[in-house]
């Protein structure tokens, strides 16, 4: 039902799109021969409104992101020309602009390009998180890695260079929090990925919860089995939480969730029953991709809740929608409930476009310590 739903909708989008565009290009087109619009105008503004409208409808391509952004700005740009005839203000250099049909293009371009370098420009972003929990004096440094999707915007040399800089900053330990790899992965790329980030030297180790995109969901024909992830996970030394929780110290324990949209098990295992038999006096750290149930995960007593998933938007406004909507509880970074901490990570990588035009790219390196004060 769902599925049908969006894809009617994505294609009622696409005709409107490829509607819009016959009569935009047909008067651009006839701006340009310097006369009224003709059988020749139109055959062509029909040509690129069909092949506008086929690529809106192949909406995950990059080329559907860019029409899109072009829709979106000439769309602006019909609404100001509106209100400058409302007004009386415009001039015959207003209509120039106007009709050239230039002003879309270059808004489009730029954009993207700055969408292109974007993605590919990866920071670190700090968070400090204080604890009444009694945990060793020096506290932890906790890296977090999420959003990857290995191939998109990066290839392993680069990986490699991030890995160096995490390890460089000393963590205690590195969490993956899901979709490190996803459909587009090949089978290669994905054991090179989980190597390269199996090997960063931490003391407590590194670990691993599950994406909606890791185990390759979303296609028919995955490059890649759920047994090969797994085995090639595990043999680059990395423990994976699914549904279960380890005693990462004394004073410190890792709770680990089973990605909400397809639990391997059909369901996953509620808050409280993952903290059966658990020492709660010990630091609770729950790992979970999906920044999800955030009151539950405060009732229940966990300290930090680590994300990611939401891709801070990646294309703008996707990000300010999803949370008004209340598609998401937290789009991107901290949060403080009662006694929950709460972070959300804008992700390593990008999924789909090589493109992001909201927030950046990152790696978080997390400092946990106890209450001074105490």
């Amino acid at each position: 039902m769902m599925r049908a739903m969006f894809l009617g909708a994505l294609l009622g989008g696409s005709a409107a799109v490829g509607i819009y565009f016959y009569f935009y290009f047909k008067r651009v087109i006839s701006w340009w021969r310097k006369k009224p619009a003709d059988r020749t105008a139109g055959l062509w503004a029909a040509a690129l409104g069909a092949v506008s409208a086929f690529k809106v409808f192949q909406v995950w391509n990059t080329w559907a992101m860019v029409v899109m952004h072009l829709f979106g700005f000439a769309l602006c740009l019909d609404l100001v020309n509106a209100l400058i005839r409302l007004t009386k203000r415009g001039g015959r250099r207003w209509e120039r602009v106007y009709r050239c049909g230039l002003v879309p293009f270059l808004c489009t371009a730029l954009l993207m390009g700055y969408g292109y370098w974007n993605i590919h420009r990866v920071v670190r972003t700090d968070y400090r998180v204080e604890t009444e929990k009694p945990i060793r004096a020096q506290g932890y440094r906790i890296a977090l890695v999420s959003d990857l999707h290995f191939g998109t915007t990066m290839d392993g040399r680069d990986l490699a260079g991030y890995a160096g800089e995490i390890e460089a900053a000393g963590p205690d330990l590195l969490v993956l929090c899901g979709d490190i790899v996803d459909e587009a992965t090949t089978r290669e790329e994905m054991e090179e990925a989980m190597a390269v980030l199996g090997a960063v030297k931490c003391p407590l180790g590194v670990y691993f919860v599950r994406g909606n995109h890791d185990r390759a969901s979303y296609t028919r024909t995955p490059n890649f089995t759920a047994e090969e992830l797994e085995h090639a996970i595990r043999g680059a030394g990395i423990t994976i939480l699914t549904d279960r929780r380890v005693q990462a110290a004394e004073d410190l324990t890792l709770i680990g969730r089973d990605d909400r949209s397809r639990p391997v098990d059909g369901r996953r295992r509620g808050l409280e029953e993952l903290l059966d038999g658990a020492d709660r006096s010990s630091f609770l750290l729950l790992l979970d991709h999906q920044p999800s149930e955030l009151e539950a995960a405060d009732r229940a007593g966990y300290d930090l809740l680590l994300s990611g998933h939401t891709h801070a938007g990646q294309i703008w406004p996707t990000g300010l929608i999803s949370q008004a909507a209340g598609i998401v509880e937290l789009n991107y970074g901290q949060r403080k409930l009662d006694h929950l901490q709460v972070i959300v990570s804008s992700g390593i990588g990008g999924w789909g476009y090589p493109i992001r035009t909201s927030r950046h790219c990152e790696y978080v390196i997390i400092s946990v310590e106890g209450n001074k004060a105490e």
